[in-house]
């Protein structure tokens, strides 16, 4: 008597099998599924966003870097002992010329072109009206002073604006 007590209490461990209504399930369920992929797609698609923003980012100071070290060697030629003349650049919408003396002429075989990787210029604003920014032979300053723009060609709002003091100093807005 005692014995079946001990195993109709269910101690220490029966084993129970799956009645004929209840049926055993393995396995995921759609609902699952579905919000799984769902989760997934929303992963992917916001690194997707934040890679190519980053790539987008990189770009653009790529070229504003190259910009900028353009216009600041200019400058550095222009105010060195070792030439006699002014230098500048030329900008054009997907591309920069260097070139030597006062003013721009598109025929100089000395100019050299640059051009923008994915970028464009735009806004140009510089005294005096045109697309030449020129540095003083002696000071190093530049009666072309004002902004351009660099922007993405891909996304307009990926820009920077590239400013020329009168003094001569380079500098950038966001």
């Amino acid at each position: 008597n005692n014995h079946k007590d001990f195993y109709s209490s269910g101690y220490p461990h029966t084993p129970t099998l799956p009645s004929s209504r209840s049926k055993l399930v393995c396995g995921f369920t759609m609902l699952e599924t579905i919000m799984a992929v769902v989760i997934g797609a929303i992963l992917l698609s916001v690194a997707f966003y934040s890679f190519s923003s980053l790539q987008n980012n990189s770009s653009i100071q790529k070229n504003v870097s190259q910009v900028k070290s353009l216009l600041e060697e200019a400058r550095f030629f222009s105010v060195s002992e070792r030439s006699d003349y002014a230098y500048g650049l030329y900008l054009q919408s997907d591309r920069v010329i260097s070139f030597r003396g006062a003013t721009y002429n598109a025929t100089d075989t000395e100019n050299t072109t640059k051009l923008l990787d994915g970028a464009l210029i735009d806004n140009i604003s510089i005294n005096g009206g045109g697309s030449s920014v020129v540095f003083n032979k002696i000071t190093g300053a530049s009666d072309t002073f004002g902004t351009f723009r660099i922007k993405l060609s891909k996304d307009a709002n990926q820009n920077t604006t590239i400013r020329i003091s009168r003094t001569g100093i380079i500098s950038e807005e966001q």
